[in-house]
């Protein structure tokens, strides 16, 4: 949970949340959880109610079962983790809270030892996310102003050459380094438009960052409306997945032509988006009601919901693909999954997740 009295919270009673979490990494011995959080934001009248003491000190923490409480470290906020096996890091883009100065860094941390940068760069705009090419030395920053793209050095976070001018903020970053292929949420829309024209999606290649758009207005005019918080890519079925928070549609849109296949109605404020291709399931975050919901692939059919706090901002599978972790602001949970057709039943449940 977010503070160690969240489970006492007694009805009538409210507090401030002085940080909630975001995203989730887990390690790949499952030992070692590392997220990124943010401070609360307040509304008119709620500065009054009383604060419980910070427990979350800083803008990225892990957490260890077998440990001591949890570590932090940073200011600001942080959003995107970027894993690399073959160097044995974790990239994590992080930047400025509201009233401070937008400014970013990049830091690289060890996946396995304790939470101390191995090496950093600051930034004179708000990282939010990143992708990494480990064959190239390349990890490619995304920022949360729509600002470009900015290429890194992955082996000490030096730069790698000028910044790239394309109007792409990042609601989130899918790469497959194998084929070289990835997908960027939260693509243009009216106020930024990309080669004069709103999108669904972008689509790129990584060597070198070759964007282009998926389902466009030119295609799709009603996309100049459409603001996509969340999508997910599947390069096996050359699909990509997206949720339109706004006009509260799921799209499944033809990687390869940018064609859209399917829509479906899951309601406003969808935010993040998993695929479970074992399960034939998609697994959608609601940032505003906090409701994770289980669809059906092919129907789009609800098949299962759970409430995990509201402002959903990270969703991931389980290292072993049978839970998913959830960053909100009640904390991290642990939703188990029940398990896939051909392995036998059981029943879903949402335990608590560190603490």
């Amino acid at each position: 949970p977010v503070h160690s009295q969240l489970p006492q919270c007694e009805p009538g009673r409210a507090y401030r949340l002085d940080r909630y979490m975001r995203r989730v990494w887990e390690s790949p011995n499952g030992e070692r959880l590392v997220f990124t959080t943010q401070p609360g934001i307040f509304r008119t009248g709620e500065n009054a109610l009383a604060a419980l003491p910070a427990e979350l000190a800083g803008s990225i923490c892990e957490y260890r079962p077998k440990g001591a409480g949890v570590t932090c470290i940073g200011s600001g906020k942080s959003e995107g983790i970027v894993e690399s096996a073959d160097r044995d890091r974790l990239y994590v883009a992080t930047w400025a809270s509201p009233g401070m100065r937008k400014s970013g860094a990049v830091y690289a941390l060890p996946r396995n030892g304790p939470l101390v940068p191995i090496a950093e760069t600051l930034l004179d705009r708000p990282a939010v996310h990143m992708y990494l090419d480990s064959g190239t030395d390349r990890l490619n920053v995304l920022f949360d102003n729509c600002s470009g793209v900015l290429p890194l050095r992955a082996s000490d976070l030096s730069g790698a050459g000028a910044l790239l001018d394309y109007p792409f903020g990042a609601g989130d970053v899918f790469y497959d380094e194998a084929r070289g292929e990835g997908l960027i949420c939260f693509a243009p829309f009216a106020l930024r438009p990309f080669d004069g024209e709103a999108a669904a999606l972008v689509a790129f290649t990584g060597r070198p960052f070759t964007p282009r758009a998926l389902a466009p207005s030119g295609e799709y005019p009603w996309m100049w409306l459409a603001q996509v918080w969340g999508c997910a890519l599947d390069l096996e079925t050359r699909d990509a997945w997206a949720v339109i928070a706004d006009l509260g549609l799921l799209l499944r849109i033809d990687y390869d032509t940018g064609r859209i296949e399917r829509i479906f109605f899951v309601g406003p404020g969808r935010r993040a988006l998993v695929i479970d291709r074992a399960r034939n399931r998609l697994y959608v975050a609601g940032f505003l009601d906090g409701n994770i919901l289980a669809l059906d692939m092919t129907t789009g059919a609800t098949l299962d919901r759970w409430f995990a706090g509201r402002f959903v901002r990270g969703l991931t599978l389980s290292r072993d693909g049978n839970a998913l972790w959830v960053g909100s602001n009640a904390g991290i949970l642990r939703i188990q999954l029940d398990r896939p057709p051909d392995s036998g039943a059981g029943a879903p449940a949402v335990t608590s997740g560190p603490g």
